[in-house]
C-alpha cells in the first residue's frame, strides 16, 4: 500500500469538494429526520455535487431538500426503509430503483452509507433494454395509482370512523331516492334496531311519509343549496311498535349536498341534534309568563273593590296601587328579558352552516395526552375572542381550567374511553387574554376520538353556553319569590282594613243604640220642665235657656238617626273582601 502523508484540514477540505465535484457519480449528502415514535420520516439533502443535480435536478429549477420525492410514489417505502436499516445498524446498503427523471422514470442503483449522523446517498445509471423503460414507466404508473387509491380509501375510512364516534345524529344517502349509505350510532338509535343502510329513506322510516321532510331532501337535491331547520317538529316511532300517536321530538338539522368528481349531485350528508328539552323549556317559560299576567290581572282587580270599600284607607291604597305599577313594571322587564335571551339563542343558532365548522354547537378536537387543539370550529372559537387556540395544549391556551373538574374528566375519558357528559356546569374562565374570570354555564359532551387501530388519540367536544338560559331561570324564580312576599303583604293589609271596619262598625252600633236612651229622657226631662213652669214661662231667661236644650236634643237625635242609617246601610250592602291570593 503507497503511504499517503496527511494533509492539512483546509487542504483535506478542499481536495474533498474537488473529487466531489469532478467525480461522474451522483453523490449526496443527507440528514434523518425522525418522527416521535423513532421511525424515520425523511432525509433531508444538506449537498448534492453537480453530477448529483444533473442526474435528479430538472434544468434551471432548484433541486428539492427531501430525498424521497426524487422517487416514484410506491417505491419511496422501499427507499427510506434502506435510510433508516443503514442509520440504525451502520451497514451499507444498496437498492435498484427508479428515479423520476425528466419525461419518465430511469432506473439507477442506489447506495447507502452512515458517516457519522449523516448518510452518504449515491446513484449511478442501471443499462436499459429495449422496452424496458416503457414497462417500468407503467409499473411505476400502476404502483402510483394504487398508492392514491389507497391513500383515499384510508382517508375516507377515517372519516367514517369519526362520524360514528361523534355524538350527534349523521348519516349520508345517495341518489335521488335518499338511499342510506352511511349511519352514525345515534342516528341508527332514533329506530333502535331497525336496518336502515341500503334502503331508501320511504321504505326504511314510512311513518314520515306526509311530513315535509321528503320535500326538503329533493329540494336540496336538484338544487344544491344547504337547508337549515330549527326546532323543527319530526314524529318517528322510535320503539317500532307501529303505534298511530307517534311521540314528538325537536331537531335542529342541517341538509348539504354531497358532489362528485364531476361536480354533479348524487347524494345529501345530514347532521342534525335533538332539542326537544331546550323547545319545552320555552313552552313551559311561555306558559308560565301568561299565568303571572292572569294573576296580575287579578290583582288590580282586587286593588280596585278594596279601593271602592275602604274609602277612608286612601293612603293604604296608593301604596298599593304603587307596589302594584312596581311589580308590573318588573314582569314587563322580565318579559323583555326573556324575549331578548330568545332573540340571542335564535340569532346563535342561525350560525348553523356546515357540518363541523360552522356548526350552532362549540367543537374543538382535541389531540394527544396534551390534548393539542386540532380543529376549533367558529362557534367554539367565539367563546374566548381574540385568545389563539388551535395549535396549542388545552391547559397552555386555557391556563385557568387547571386544577378543574374540566381536566379531571379529560384525563378520565382519555384513559377509559367512557364518553363523559354535563348538564349547566359552572366554569370560571376569562373570555378574553388577561381579562377578568366570570362564571360560564356549560352543557358539554367528552367522547373518546381512536385511530383505525382502536387505540384513543384524542378527544372530541361538543358543547352549548347555556350561560343566558341559566340566569334568565334564575331571574324567573327571583320574581317569583318577589312576587309571593308582595301577595303576603296585601293579605296582611286586608285582614287590617277587615279589623278596621269591625271596629267602625261596632262604634257606629254604640252610637246608634247606646246614646239613644239619655237623649229621650232629657228630652222627656225638657218637657216636664216646661209644663211645670206654665206657657210663656215665669221669665225670658226661662223660656231662652228651654229652647236651647231643645235644639240640642233635636240636634242629638238627628245625629243618632244618621249613625243608624249609616249602620243600617253597611250591613244590608256589605260584601266581604276577598283575599288576594
Amino acid at each position: 500500500m503507497v503511504s499517503v502523508p496527511a494533509l492539512p484540514a483546509a487542504d483535506a477540505a478542499a481536495l474533498l469538494l474537488d473529487v466531489l465535484a469532478a467525480t461522474l457519480s451522483a453523490t449526496a449528502l443527507g440528514q434523518p429526520n425522525y418522527d416521535p415514535d423513532g421511525t424515520l420520516a425523511e432525509v433531508r439533502l444538506d449537498y448534492l455535487n453537480p453530477a448529483g443535480h444533473a442526474l435528479l435536478a430538472q434544468p434551471g429549477l432548484p433541486a428539492p431538500t427531501a430525498f424521497s420525492t426524487y422517487f416514484p410514489v410506491g417505491q419511496r417505502p422501499a427507499v427510506l426503509a434502506l435510510c433508516q436499516q443503514v442509520a440504525a445498524t451502520g451497514e451499507p446498503g444498496q437498492l435498484a430503483v427508479a428515479y423520476l427523471a425528466p419525461g419518465q422514470p430511469r432506473p439507477v442503483q442506489l447506495a447507502v452509507r452512515r458517516s457519522g449522523a449523516r448518510l452518504v446517498l449515491s446513484l449511478a445509471p442501471l443499462p436499459m433494454a429495449e422496452g424496458a423503460a416503457s414497462a417500468l414507466a407503467l409499473r411505476t404508473s400502476e404502483a402510483n395509482e394504487e398508492a392514491a387509491i389507497a391513500e383515499a380509501l384510508r382517508q375516507r375510512a377515517q372519516l367514517y370512523h369519526m362520524l360514528e364516534q361523534a355524538p350527534a345524529m349523521i348519516c349520508v344517502s345517495g341518489g335521488p331516492q335518499h338511499v342510506f349509505e352511511f349511519v352514525n350510532p345515534p342516528y341508527q338509535a332514533l329506530v333502535g334496531k331497525r336496518p336502515l343502510v341500503g334502503r331508501p329513506l320511504a321504505e326504511a322510516m314510512p311513518e314520515l311519509v306526509g311530513q315535509e321532510l321528503f320535500g326538503l331532501l329533493d329540494q336540496v337535491y336538484q338544487t344544491g343549496e344547504t337547508y337549515y331547520a330549527h326546532n323543527r317538529l319530526v314524529q318517528l316511532d322510535h320503539a317500532n311498535d307501529g303505534r298511530q300517536e307517534l311521540e314528538k321530538r325537536y331537531y335542529d338539522f342541517i341538509y348539504q349536498a354531497r358532489r362528485n368528481a364531476a361536480g354533479t349531485i348524487d347524494g345529501i350528508f345530514t347532521f342534525a341534534y335533538e332539542v326537544s328539552a331546550q323547545v319545552r323549556a320555552r313552552q313551559q317559560t311561555e306558559y308560565l309568563n301568561a299565568e303571572l299576567a292572569n294573576t296580575n290581572e287579578e290583582l288590580q282587580v282586587a286593588n280596585e273593590e278594596l279601593i271602592a270599600n275602604n274609602n277612608e284607607l286612601v293612603y293604604a291604597h296608593m301604596q298599593l296601587g304603587r307596589m302594584t305599577k312596581e311589580l308590573e313594571l318588573r314582569v314587563r322587564e322580565r318579559t323583555r328579558a326573556a324575549e331578548l335571551a330568545q332573540a340571542t339563542a335564535e340569532f346563535q343558532r342561525a350560525q348553523l352552516n356546515e357540518l363541523f365548522m360552522q356548526a350552532p354547537a362549540a367543537i374543538c378536537v382535541l389531540a394527544g395526552p396534551t390534548w393539542v387543539y386540532e380543529l376549533v370550529n367558529a362557534s367554539y372559537q367565539r367563546s374566548f375572542p381574540g385568545r389563539r387556540l388551535l395549535g396549542r395544549p388545552l391547559l397552555e391556551a386555557l391556563p385557568e381550567l387547571r386544577n378543574t373538574p374540566l381536566v379531571t374528566a379529560l384525563e378520565q375519558v382519555y384513559t377509559t374511553g367512557e364518553t363523559y357528559q354535563a348538564q349547566e356546569l359552572p366554569v370560571r374562565l376569562a373570555r378574553v387574554q388577561g381579562g377578568p374570570l366570570e362564571d360560564v354555564f356549560w352543557s358539554f359532551t367528552y367522547q373518546a376520538r381512536r385511530d383505525v387501530l382502536g387505540q384513543i388519540d384524542g378527544v372530541l367536544v361538543f358543547a352549548f353556553d347555556m350561560s343566558e338560559q341559566v340566569r334568565a331561570r334564575q331571574l324567573v324564580e327571583a320574581n317569583q319569590q318577589h312576587t309571593q312576599a308582595l301577595a303576603d303583604e296585601l293579605t296582611q293589609a286586608n285582614t287590617r282594613l277587615r279589623s278596621v271596619n269591625a271596629d267602625l262598625d261596632s262604634f257606629v252600633y254604640a252610637a246608634s243604640h247606646d246614646l239613644k236612651a239619655p237623649i229621650t229622657n232629657i228630652e222627656g226631662l225638657a218637657q216636664a220642665l216646661r209644663e211645670e213652669l206654665g206657657t210663656p214661662a215665669a221669665t225670658p231667661m226661662a223660656t231662652t235657656i228651654l229652647g236651647l236644650m231643645q235644639d240640642s236634643v233635636g240636634r242629638f237625635q238627628r245625629t243618632i238617626a244618621s249613625l243608624t242609617d249609616v249602620s243600617r246601610l253597611q250591613q244590608s250592602q256589605h260584601a266581604p273582601a276577598t283575599p288576594v291570593p
